[in-house]
């Protein structure tokens, strides 16, 4: 396997990540799917510059997206490569979904905010991984997610209720299309 240097964020350390094994169907299959979901994922951003919201609001909006089709991407390549290999051990599921995302060989062709929001939600350093076991991590990672969300509501349904309180009540509306 050939190896590539990755630098550790922030630190500088530089760390070896092998290129992911794969036959060629599946390498093929992973980047149609990553394909598939970048470009659904730039619609709902491109639906966000109709929505009238603050370069705050949309830069936010626009993360939350991100995350969430970087969630979605991880998941399904997780399904795909236990589908090739019934019999993957969790460690070779984790090193394989580790190497797909740090090496370029099957992101290389995706935009830099999709291969940067894939490389937060499974970061380089495995010691920052919220559990060895990739499944266990993404589902913390979702739950982490849940919790962020939980907390922005909450905060909105505060100013909401202070703005009508005001009798100041501006609305906003978000297209779906």
């Amino acid at each position: 396997l050939k190896h590539k240097k990755a630098m550790a964020s922030g630190d500088g350390e530089e760390v070896d990540v092998p290129e992911p094994d794969l036959s060629m169907e599946l390498a093929g299959q992973l980047k149609r799917m990553l394909s598939d979901n970048e470009d659904d994922c730039s619609k709902e951003i491109r639906r966000l510059s109709a929505a009238g919201l603050s370069d705050q609001e949309s830069s936010e909006a626009a993360s939350g997206i991100l995350w969430k089709y970087a969630d979605k991407s991880v998941m399904e390549m997780v399904l795909m490569l236990q589908s090739f290999n019934p019999e993957i051990s969790q460690e070779r599921l984790a090193s394989d979904v580790h190497s797909i995302i740090h090496s370029d060989v099957v992101v290389g062709h995706l935009g830099r905010q999709t291969v940067a929001a894939l490389r937060e939600y499974v970061p380089l350093d495995r010691k920052a991984w919220l559990s060895p076991n990739i499944e266990r991590h993404l589902a913390r990672q979702q739950a982490r997610r849940r919790s962020i969300l939980r907390k922005v509501l909450k905060t909105l349904r505060c100013q909401a209720a202070r703005v009508a309180k005001d009798g100041k009540l501006q609305v906003t509306a978000i297209s779906a299309a």
